[in-house]
């Protein structure tokens, strides 16, 4: 690193974290926790998370590639960026149940809000990539806006008037499998009672006539009618280990082609159709992959899309160990696969724009 980019990177460390602290001050933070370790640990998990909520909006998503660091501006960009993930990595490994906290419930419910203002704005070009909690996906087009494993764990990350407005901004929901990270019967619900369709594998609610359940052993195409809009869909079938998983590519108006892989995992008797989607679907824009996938680069060559958007960081449900926080992410994409193509490591309720 040249001593350009150090004074840089240094002068802009100080200005973005002495205007973010400014901030903190409005809550009513004692002045020492002597005697009470567990106030002040809990303090510090709020001013952190208050922290990263600005920080993120700061510091918006930027596109990595695999082997390469970044020069000049860019590197500072970059190392800040960064370092606003770890630092909600930090705060989270450092509860065995974080999702129990008032100040992460908080943190969430801002994050959602940010996405439901942004859904109310009018779209004018392009298509938007929103990254909600675990492998929640929205992918919103200027006609056609769709999510993918939308989940607040039944409401306990997040109050109903919080994910509402998401919902309301949505024309379909897409469900990968039936494992509960994945779905999330509050919101179905919320999708359903609005006339919206659900798409979803035969093992979820298979006796609610509501939901479109979807589950055939080779690739099947269907067209979905969309906010008055054709919409083809196919659907290739995968699995996480034996469980049912459907992986979906959806091409969206606008000539945009997005690809959501649930939690497909790799499996040597999967490679056949995972080697051919590049075939079978050839122009995917943009590719959800789980930070713990392994042979991550086999996927994307599989799948050959433009960009990849990490997914899957920081299950609260898992313990710490097999939590897979942002740090894991950038080294496995980074640094351990070689990823053909670039990557964006996203955190809840953070939108990346799509041309």
């Amino acid at each position: 690193m040249t001593r350009f980019v150090r004074f840089l990177t240094g002068v802009s460390f100080s200005l973005f974290f002495s205007c973010v602290l400014l901030s903190a001050q409005e809550r009513d933070y004692k002045f020492a926790y002597w005697g009470h370790p567990d106030q002040m640990v809990l303090a510090q998990a709020q001013f952190m998370f208050d922290q990263v909520d600005k920080a993120l909006d700061a510091c918006p998503p930027v596109p990595e590639r695999s082997g390469v660091e970044p020069e000049g501006k860019d590197a500072s960009r970059l190392l800040l960026r960064r370092s606003t993930l770890l630092n909600l990595d930090a705060v989270i490994h450092q509860f065995a149940r974080p999702d129990t906290l008032s100040s992460l419930l908080g943190f969430m419910d801002s994050r959602i809000g940010k996405v439901a203002a942004d859904l109310r704005r009018p779209m004018k070009k392009g298509m938007k990539v929103y990254k909600l909690y675990n492998a929640s996906f929205i992918f919103r087009t200027r006609s056609v806006t769709i999510a993918f494993d939308l989940n607040t764990r039944n409401g306990t990350l997040s109050s109903p008037s919080a994910i509402k407005p998401v919902v309301d901004g949505c024309d379909a929901l897409f469900i990968s499998h039936n494992h509960s990270d994945h779905f999330d019967n509050k919101v179905v619900n919320l999708f359903l009672d609005s006339g919206k369709q659900v798409f979803a594998p035969e093992g979820y609610r298979p006796d609610d006539s509501r939901i479109t359940h979807i589950r055939h052993d080779g690739c099947y195409r269907f067209t979905a009618v969309l906010g008055g809009k054709e919409v083809p869909v196919t659907v290739f079938p995968g699995h996480q280990d034996d469980l049912q998983n459907n992986v979906y590519v959806v091409h969206l108006p606008g000539g945009f082609k997005v690809a959501h892989l649930g939690d497909q995992t790799w499996e040597p008797s999967e490679l056949e159709w995972i080697s051919k989607v590049k075939d079978e679907e050839p122009g995917i824009d943009v590719m959800t992959l789980n930070g713990w996938t392994k042979e991550a680069d086999a996927f994307v060559r599989g799948f050959s899309p433009r960009l990849v958007v990490s997914s899957h960081e920081n299950e609260l449900a898992h313990s710490v160990d097999h939590r897979e926080g942002y740090w894991m992410t950038i080294h496995r994409f980074g640094n351990l696969y070689r990823l053909p193509v670039p990557f964006v490591v996203m955190a809840w309720g953070e939108s990346y724009s799509v041309r």
